[in-house]
């Protein structure tokens, strides 16, 4: 049996990390909160091993959170790419706690996880012009949802576009994979599964901690090396990061942690109008997918009832200001009762009159524009 997938082009540089990635994979199938949280192991190891290198990591004991806002204050880490991290410290530290998780969750966190891996790999395993190709989607669970199967559908057919060879070769392994797996039952290939990655585990779990006398070494390398080797690295971090390619679907899960943090109540999975959320009183909520006469709007805001503005959230290489049409289309076109509509509209721009008096447009990077021309909310 073999270990491989999305993560394996880790391996040359440090196999725990590709391990983690392989064991995230793994229990994506049957353990999505497992997954999250071998995420968030990786997610943490990386951000430490960048610490170390550039001479920042107090103690391999620094918490995640702190290492993590050190990088960004240091503007090592660029937002785009910090906000990949935080968002596995999230998900992981909530399975971790809570043993909460879904697959939907441990699918988008393990895309999320490749985009921070081929960044940190291309910008400090000398790997600038690597090409990761397409992310592979794991075998879903035999009891995956309608809306789980149909994105990993989408991703398996972009893949199959693509004219990546190896990536397609690594689709029909995956493919043979999950045929494999639903053939499993308690029988003795069962077992040899299971035994095969619960040993797997118990190796990786062992080769982690080794990792502070290696994390120790490199800091005290970085620490000896000229100022000007460890700007290099914070170049090339920002360059590669202008090369980030986010998909709608992962572009969303950002924008819902960015509104989260900012005090909006929004779940882009749950939390959308054909599940029957409306907005109430005392709420300041984010409800996806909300109609209006020009098609749905990827957000609408509310507080207290009352929608205050719309967002437009598009894939991480949209022109952004491009967008910003659209986004008014649906702040002109927006579909609310009375009891949803601020007793201030309409709002006047131009020729045109807005229902609602925000509108945004965002890849995950800030950016908006107000379609109120003067006065007050």
């Amino acid at each position: 049996m073999e270990a491989s997938g999305n993560f394996s082009f880790l391996a040359a540089a440090d196999e725990r990390l590709a391990r983690l990635g392989a064991l995230a994979e793994r229990y994506f199938f049957d353990d999505a909160p497992g997954a999250l949280i071998k995420l968030r192991q990786m997610g943490e190891f990386i951000a430490k091993d960048i610490a170390a290198r550039n001479g920042l990591l107090p103690s391999p004991g620094t918490s995640f959170d702190d290492t993590l806002r050190a990088l960004r204050a240091r503007a090592i880490l660029p937002r785009q790419v910090a906000d990949l991290f935080f968002h596995l410290k999230q998900v992981g530290n909530t399975a971790a706690h809570e043993d909460a998780g879904t697959q939907g969750q441990a699918l988008q966190a393990l895309k999320i996880a490749r985009l921070a891996a081929v960044w940190f790999h291309q910008t400090y395993n000398n790997a600038s012009n690597f090409k990761p190709g397409p992310f592979i989607p794991p075998a879903p669970p035999v009891d995956a949802s309608a809306a789980l199967r149909e994105e990993v559908e989408k991703l398996r057919a972009e893949v199959q576009a693509s004219t990546d060879r190896a990536a397609k070769a690594r689709l029909a392994a995956e493919e043979e994979r999950e045929a494999r797996l639903k053939a499993l039952d308690e029988t003795h290939a069962a077992q040899e599964d299971r035994a095969f990655w619960e040993q797997y585990a118990t190796e990786t779990e062992a080769g982690l901690k080794q990792a502070e006398t290696a994390l120790r070494a490199v800091q005290a390398a970085a620490q000896a090396a000229p100022a000007p080797q460890l700007a290099l690295f914070t170049q090339l971090g920002q360059q590669q990061a202008e090369k980030i390619e986010l998909d709608e679907a992962t572009t969303r899960i950002l924008v819902d942690d960015q509104l989260r943090a900012a005090g909006w109540t929004v779940d882009t999975a749950l939390l959308r109008h054909a599940n029957g959320t409306r907005p109430a009183p005392g709420q300041n909520i984010a409800i996806a997918e909300w109609p209006t006469a020009s098609g749905p709007a990827d957000y609408a805001l509310f507080i207290e009832g009352s929608c205050v503005g719309v967002i437009e959230a598009k894939r991480g290489i949209t022109d952004v200001p491009g967008r910003l049409g659209q986004a008014k289309r649906y702040a002109r076109d927006i579909i609310l009762s009375p009891d949803e509509t601020l007793p201030t509209s309409p709002w006047v721009h131009d020729t045109e009159q807005f229902r609602v008096p925000f509108t945004f447009a965002t890849n995950g990077r800030p950016y908006w524009t107000s379609v109120l021309p003067s006065g007050q909310i």
